[in-house]
């Protein structure tokens, strides 16, 4: 979403580049806020918890924009967004930290990274076969449907660990 919400903002809601940029600073400030605030928590569970309303809650909001959204729940959807995107990492990174074998966490975030990229790399190509051709809400709203999926993903090999971790 963080690739294509740009690009829906603009060919979708006509918002110049700019001011796109300015409509998505909120949700920086709030990923940077909610990791600040997360990362000082030590219950795991609460990050991975956390993490898992935040992602939801962003999916199923996003898939409420549509042409008409008036800005202000944009900008308050955008800001979800980044609860979510300042929410997970850390609380991914404390999981791996937690049970990656002792001596071997550096190959363990070295493979996280790797397949954060390869992950990034598909949803470029997700997003470039999905808007081929042009942006629309309906198209949008088929690429948050796959966000939505891998959330449910994410809901569910979250949970199965944490009830295999008792």
């Amino acid at each position: 979403m963080l690739f294509s919400l740009p690009q829906w903002l603009e060919n979708v809601k006509h918002i110049p580049p700019a001011q796109t940029g300015l409509l998505l600073f909120p949700m920086s400030l709030a990923s940077a806020s909610a990791a600040l605030i997360v990362s000082g928590r030590e219950s795991l569970l609460l990050k991975n918890l956390l993490a898992l309303i935040s992602i939801t809650a962003a999916c199923i909001a996003i898939f409420f924009l549509h042409e008409q959204t008036p800005f202000v729940l944009v900008i308050s959807i955008t800001m979800l967004m980044g609860l979510a995107t300042g929410i997970n990492p850390i609380a991914n990174q404390a999981s791996l930290y937690a049970t990656a074998p002792q001596g071997q966490t550096g190959l363990s975030f070295g493979l996280y990274r790797t397949f954060g990229y390869l992950g990034a790399i598909i949803s470029g190509s997700q997003m470039k076969t999905t808007f081929r051709t042009g942006v629309t809400d309906n198209n949008f709203h088929t690429m948050t449907i796959f966000a939505g999926a891998c959330c449910i993903l994410l809901v569910v090999l979250t949970l199965r660990k944490t009830a295999f971790s008792r």
